[in-house]
Order: C-alpha cells, then structure tokens, then sequence
C-alpha cells in the first residue's frame, strides 16, 4: 500500500525536475513543455534508473507508480478541461472540413514512415506469434497518433489557444488522435485470436453510451448552468441566509 508521504515526495520531485528543466530550456528559446518531457526521461529508468538504480527504486518504488499515473491522468484530465473552455467554437465555423483534411493529412505521413519502419524493425521486435502484417500496422498506427496534450500546452504558452489557428490547431489534433486511437484499437483487438469479435462489440457498445450520456445528458445539464450563470452571475441552487434575509419579499 502506497503511503501518503512517498506519493507526495514524488509529486514535488517532479514538479521541481520539471519547472527547473523548462526554465532552463526557455533561456534557449524553447517551450516549457519540452523541459518537462526531458525532466521525465531524466528522472525515468532511461537515467536515473540506469546511473543509480536504487535512487530511483527507492523515490520511484514499483508499487507506487500505479497511484502516481491516476494523479497524473487527473492532471492531464483538469488541464485539458481548462483548455477547452478557452476554445471559441464561432472560429471554427466553416472550417469543420479543412479541420477534417488536415488532420487525415497529418495521419498519413507519419503512418507511412511507422509502416516502414516496421517492415525493418519486425525481426528484432516482434513478439513471437505476431504476424508481419499486424506489426507493421501498429507501428504505422503508433507513429499516427498526436500527443494532444503537449499540442495544448504550446498553444497555450504561446496564446494562441482562443485564436483562429490555434483552434484549428487543437481540432484537427482532436481528430487525429480519434482516428488515430480507434485505428490502433482495432489492430490491437486484431492480435487477439480468441473472442474478438465480442471484445469489438463490447468496445463498440461502450462508445455509443458514453457519447449517448453525453450528448443527451451531460450536454443539456452544462448548456442550463451556463445559462443560469448568465442571468444569476453565480451557480447558486439555493439561496443564501443572507440573500433571504436581505430579500424584498421577506
């Protein structure tokens, strides 16, 4: 069982690596982000693990690293949330199939050189029961995918979120990384010999739920605390003691 005080101790580790880092990177006109990705290969077994093993098993013990991943993932899940309340739908009126086109563009170049480079790399990392055509189309896939987050955080350094480009940006980015990991999904589901077509459709099934729920309920339930926001300035469900205090009809 993970204690409170390792977890916490890994959090601010982190965090200092990786403030330090970008700060260091932006003295040579690079973006933070990119200080941040290196502060994780620093602390990773690339080198910590491999400079002083019992550093980096003592900071970053196995049993922990589960625990560490669902904070992140929250992280990731909070900032991208901020970052699309900042998206001005109007800016991308009009624009829904360049987005489209862009986005299928910035899969195909990539997928090609993945699928090559698979051709090469089957015989040194396949695993054993893999066929040449499946390993090709992963790595094809793999090499497709956007690291829609890092997009996010450059746009968002740069200012250039709420604006014309940068939403186009974050859009074709958005499809891309659909496309992306739903072809991935299936060649996945593809290397499995044994009940896939019910994995598919379990995968399927659980998809249109969770686009059902939130474009029937969610949606709705977010568009009537907008308004209600817009009339009352605030997202009271019941008013205060002293707005019934200080109310005319008391």
């Amino acid at each position: 069982m993970l204690h409170l005080p390792t977890l916490l101790t890994q959090i601010a580790v982190i965090l200092l690596a990786a403030r330090g880092v970008g700060w260091l990177l932006r003295r040579f006109h690079q973006r933070q982000v990119v200080g941040e990705m290196i502060a994780g290969i620093l602390l990773g077994p690339s080198l910590l693990g491999f400079v002083a093993p019992g550093t980096a098993s003592s900071l970053f013990p196995e049993e922990s690293l589960p625990y560490l991943a669902a904070v992140s993932q929250v992280g990731v899940v909070i900032f991208m949330f901020l970052m699309g309340l900042e998206v001005e739908p109007e800016l991308l009126r009009g624009r829904g199939r360049a987005a489209v086109m862009t986005s299928q563009a910035g899969i195909l170049v990539p997928f090609v050189t993945g699928a090559v480079l698979g051709l090469f790399l089957y015989s040194k990392l396949a695993p054993e029961g893999v066929d040449r055509k499946r390993f090709v189309l992963f790595m094809g896939t793999a090499m497709s995918i956007t690291a829609f987050p890092v997009l996010a955080r450059i746009l968002d350094e740069r200012r250039l979120s709420n604006t014309s480009i940068g939403t186009m940006a974050l859009a074709s980015a958005a499809v891309d990384d659909v496309a992306g990991w739903s072809i991935l999904t299936v060649v996945v589901l593809l290397t499995r010999t044994q009940e896939v077509g019910v994995t598919v459709a379990t995968t399927l099934l659980g998809l249109v739920t969770f686009a059902a729920v939130l474009l029937l309920l969610v949606r709705p339930l977010l568009q009537r605390m907008a308004d209600a926001f817009v009339r009352r300035g605030a997202l009271r469900i019941h008013p205060s003691p002293a707005a019934v205090l200080t109310s005319p009809d008391v």
